[in-house]
C-alpha cells in the first residue's frame, strides 16, 4: 500500500518549465448544427462544488456549464450541495430510492464500496482503458477505486484531487503575541494560553463536519504510532479500545480541554472554521490543499504561510507523515444498455481530462494533481510553492483509517462517534462503541 500511495503522490508532483499554453481538447464535443439535432437526454450530476466563492468549486462549476454549452442534447440537473454530511445524506437518498444519480463525486475506499458490491455503482476499467483516454492513468492513481480485495474486478472512479492537509500560519498573529511557527504539538499546547489570552483562536477545525475531525484523528495516528499501526488496526491486531488508539483519542480530548480549537469548533463547520482564519480570528488552522486560493481574499495574505503539521517530540521519525487522500472522484450509476450511458460517459471524460488539470495548473500557479502536469516553477504562486516544497518531503501518508475497514459502513460509524468527542462523550466510551461495530460485523457475517 504504502509502496503504490508514494508512486501516486511522485507521479502527482511535476517540476519542470511550462512551455506553452493549454490546448483546448475534444472531450465535450462541439455544438451540432440545428439540421444534426438529437433528442434531449437528461441526467442527473452530483458534487459537491456548489459554492461560487471557493475558486476551485467555482472551476468546476464552470466546467459544468462549459459541458452543458457544447452539448445542448444532453441536460444536466445539477443536485450538487456543498457541506459533505449533507451531502452524503443526499446522494444516500438517492441510492435507497432506487434512483441513484447518474454521475457522482466520492472519495472511494469505504464510501462507495458498499454500493459497489450491490452494483449500484458501475466498473469504468474499459473506459480508462481506452485509446481515447486522456485523464489520470498509473500505478497508484486507481488504488482508492479498486476493490479486487474484495473480490470484486474493476476500477470504479476517477480522482480529480490529490487532497492533503498542512498547516496554515497567520504570522502577523504570532509576531503580535510574541511567537513563531510551532514545530511540535508540544509547542502548540505551549503557545495556546497566551493566543487565547490575546482573544485568538489558537487552531481552527469546525467539527460540525465530521470528515475533518476524522482528518485530525488520523493525522494524530499517524504521527503517534507511524504507518504500521493503520495496517494493523484493520486488521485486527490492534483493537480501537488498545492502548495505542486510546492514547490517539485521548490525546485529541486534551487538545480540545486545552483550548487549542476554540469555543465554536463544535458549531462550526469547514466553511465557518476556513472564514475564521482567512478573517483573522484564528492564528493557525489544519486545512486542504484546495483552499489555498481562498487565502488571497485575506487582508493578511501577505503574512499567511504554509508548511507542514507539527510533531511529537517523542516521535520525530513520524513528523513526514501526512493526511492524503484522492479525493473528488466522479462514479457513475449507469448500464452500458442504458440510453443516458454515452451522455454520462461524455460528462466524465470532460470532467476528468487532462485539460482540466492543465488549467487549474495555470489558474492557481501550481499545485499537485491525479498526473502529470508541466509547472512554471518561476510563476507558481508563493503559497503553492510552499505547499509543494512541503509535499515533497513527506515519507508517507493515508487516508482517513476508517476507508479500510472491510466493514462497508465503518467511516459513518467512527465519524459519528468522534464528533461526540466535542461534545464531552469520553474516549473510552466511544472507542468501544465503535470496536463494538467492528466485532459485530465479524461475528455475523
Amino acid at each position: 500500500m504504502k509502496r503504490k500511495l508514494e508512486k501516486c503522490m511522485m507521479l502527482s508532483m511535476a517540476a519542470c518549465l511550462l512551455l506553452g499554453g493549454c490546448q483546448q481538447q475534444s472531450g465535450g464535443g462541439a455544438k451540432e448544427s440545428s439540421s444534426e439535432a438529437k433528442e434531449q437526454i437528461t441526467i442527473t450530476y452530483m458534487s459537491r462544488f456548489a459554492n461560487e466563492e471557493e475558486p476551485d468549486s467555482k472551476y468546476y462549476m464552470e466546467r459544468l456549464a462549459k459541458f452543458q454549452e457544447e452539448n445542448p442534447d444532453i441536460k444536466v440537473e445539477d443536485l450538487s450541495v456543498v457541506e459533505l454530511d449533507a451531502y452524503k445524506t443526499k446522494l444516500k437518498s438517492t441510492v435507497a430510492s432506487g434512483k441513484p444519480v447518474d454521475i457522482f463525486t466520492n472519495y472511494g475506499n469505504n464510501d462507495i464500496a458498499e454500493w459497489v458490491e450491490s452494483g449500484v455503482v458501475k466498473d469504468i476499467s474499459d473506459i480508462i482503458s481506452a485509446e481515447d483516454w486522456n485523464g489520470p492513468a498509473g500505478d497508484g492513481i486507481y488504488e482508492s477505486f479498486n476493490y479486487s480485495a474484495r473480490g470484486i474486478d474493476g476500477i470504479y472512479g476517477v480522482p480529480t484531487k490529490v487532497l492533503a492537509n498542512m498547516l496554515y500560519v497567520n504570522t502577523r498573529i504570532l509576531d503580535e503575541c510574541g511567537l513563531k511557527t510551532p514545530e511540535t504539538w508540544e509547542d502548540v499546547l505551549e503557545m495556546t494560553p497566551v493566543l487565547k489570552e490575546n482573544g485568538y483562536i489558537p487552531m481552527a477545525l469546525g467539527a460540525k463536519t465530521k470528515g475533518r475531525v476524522c482528518h485530525w484523528h488520523t493525522l494524530l495516528a499517524l504521527q503517534m504510532w507511524g504507518m504500521e499501526f493503520k495496517d494493523d488496526l484493520v486488521s485486527g491486531k490492534e483493537k480501537w479500545t488498545g492502548d495505542k488508539m486510546m492514547e490517539v483519542i485521548n490525546t485529541f480530548k486534551s487538545f480540545i480541554d486545552q483550548g487549542v480549537f476554540g469555543e465554536f469548533a463544535i458549531s462550526d463547520d469547514a466553511t465557518a472554521h476556513e472564514a475564521r482564519f482567512i478573517n483573522g480570528e484564528a492564528a493557525m488552522m489544519m486545512d486542504l490543499s484546495v483552499v489555498i486560493p481562498q487565502m488571497k481574499s485575506s487582508k493578511d495574505y501577505d503574512s499567511i504561510k504554509v508548511t507542514r503539521m507539527p510533531y511529537f517530540k517523542e516521535h520525530p521519525e513520524n513528523k513526514n507523515l501526512w493526511y492524503i487522500s484522492m479525493g473528488d472522484a466522479y462514479s457513475i450509476t449507469v448500464d452500458k444498455d442504458s440510453p443516458k450511458y454515452d451522455a454520462v460517459v461524455k460528462l466524465l471524460k470532460f470532467m476528468t481530462e487532462e485539460e482540466t488539470y492543465k488549467e487549474q495548473n495555470e489558474l492557481w500557479k501550481g499545485g499537485v494533481f491525479p498526473m502529470d502536469v508541466e509547472i512554471n516553477k518561476e510563476g507558481t504562486e508563493r503559497l503553492m510553492q510552499e505547499y509543494m516544497e512541503s509535499f515533497a518531503k513527506k515519507s508517507g501518508g493515508c487516508d482517513e483509517l476508517d476507508v479500510y475497514f472491510e466493514m462497508p459502513n465503518t467511516q459513518d460509524v467512527v465519524r459519528n462517534e468522534m464528533q461526540t468527542l466535542f461534545a464531552g462523550r469520553e474516549p473510552d466510551e466511544i472507542a468501544a462503541a465503535i470496536q463494538k461495530e467492528l466485532d459485530n460485523y465479524q461475528n455475523n457475517k
